[in-house]
């Protein structure tokens, strides 16, 4: 940098120079954004079928004490458990009659009005075992029996359903919002340091140098985790926020020396840059940075993307931190390799245990380049869950049994 007025970033000179205006500049060969692949819509699992017993040896189904008819249609047929089991029929063996070949298992026909599935003259028997009487369809076409109406024999014994395909589960959630909504010029970039966050200087009483520190806690979240997203959003973060008017700080999580405020307060945001530039992120400001760029930056906090090159504040591999000072920056400068974070990913595997989660988790955001420049933020209200839980991660001895990493 020309100068720290402009350009130095809370733990952090930035790479490049400040043009006269104030307005920061990337280094030469700095990675630019790249088009996002396209990638594969997963292919839903299959709607599971009835499942199948083993086959047995050749025989055939029936309900007139094995005289040779093959009764029940190709399902009952496939085998002696299906027949015996799902059918209610018996199996009669030593060739008695031929063996249906396999089929596939019958589709459902619209269900018909009560009656039941017979093979003797609707003689008042229920016969086929549930699956065969779930449905006329089912009796005449799948089983090869007469449905029988009227009354003349009593209902059919409910068949299982067979258990649908998963769905994902949906938290309701009020309407994430419209793009409308943001506001435009963001600049966005990444780091841990692991030393503490400035709203948590006025929270350590006495001062204590070695016990500043940052919680594992501050790292990635998952909202589902704590019952899920609020607006829609990907997941959940702290970051050092500048320039964005935020209001005063929540008694939650912290306050700044200079009163600034705005400590536990949140924003969400959209990066354009990445291959999910719909996604959102929910950002709570647990830092701030006292001679940054003019326009609204926010630096996130994400183990392992520290770049220690241009990191004044670095600490890792002193007592409490977690991470050594090569964890941290492992990667810091993923784009000189990499697309996006995303092919990244592989990466995290090398972080202690305890981080691993939260940096796979904001490397699924797949950004295409180190510092966004045109992202969106939107000031909304912190959901109360994550108030709570970053509020127990750091108290006046500093970092908490929870926090500890």
């Amino acid at each position: 940098c020309s100068t720290d007025s402009d350009c130095c970033l809370w733990s952090h000179c930035s790479a490049g120079e400040c043009d006269h205006d104030g307005t920061w500049k990337p280094p030469a060969g700095s990675p630019q954004p790249t088009s996002p692949p396209v990638l594969p819509s997963p292919t839903p699992p299959p709607t599971p079928n009835p499942t199948s017993p083993p086959a047995s040896s050749g025989g055939y189904c029936n309900w007139n004490d094995c005289n040779g008819d093959v009764q029940g249609g190709p399902w009952c047929n496939e085998n002696s458990g299906r027949c015996t089991n799902g059918c209610g029929g018996t199996w009669c063996s030593g060739g008695g009659g031929p063996t249906s070949p396999p089929t596939p298992n019958p589709t459902s026909s619209p269900i018909s009005s009560r009656g039941y599935c017979n093979w003797n003259g609707c003689n008042g028997d229920v016969q086929g075992g549930p699956w065969c009487n779930e449905n006329s369809g089912r009796c005449t076409n799948g089983c090869g029996g007469t449905w029988c109406s009227g009354g003349e024999g009593p209902p059919p014994t409910p068949m299982p359903t067979p258990r649908p395909t998963p769905q994902p589960v949906n938290v309701p959630n009020p309407t994430p919002p419209t793009t409308g909504d943001f506001e435009d010029g963001l600049t966005l970039t990444h780091y841990w340091d692991c030393s503490g966050q400035s709203c948590d200087a006025t929270t350590l009483q006495p001062w204590n140098e070695d016990r500043y520190r940052s919680p594992k806690g501050y790292q990635p979240q998952d909202p589902a985790n704590f019952g899920g997203a609020v607006y829609g959003e990907k997941m959940w973060l702290t970051a050092a926020i500048m320039n964005i008017d935020m209001g005063p700080s929540d008694s939650c999580c912290g306050e700044l020396d200079s009163g600034e405020g705005g400590c536990g307060k949140c924003v969400l945001i959209q990066n354009p840059d990445s291959i999910n530039p719909d996604w959102t992120a929910l950002v709570m400001k647990k830092n701030t940075c006292g001679s940054c760029v003019s326009g609204p930056h926010i630096d996130v906090n994400v183990p392992g993307f520290d770049v220690l090159e241009f990191s004044l504040a670095n600490i890792c591999g002193a007592d409490g931190t977690g991470l050594t000072e090569n964890e941290s920056t492992i990667l810091g400068e993923w784009y000189n390799t990499y697309q996006n974070t995303k092919q990244a990913q592989h990466l995290c595997d090398q972080l202690p245990l305890q981080y691993q989660e939260g940096c796979q988790l904001f490397t699924e955001w797949g950004w295409t380049t180190g510092n966004p420049r045109n992202a969106k933020y939107k000031v909304v209200e912190c959901p109360q869950a994550y108030k709570d839980f970053i509020a127990s991660q750091f108290d006046e001895g500093g970092i908490t049994a929870a926090g500890l990493p």
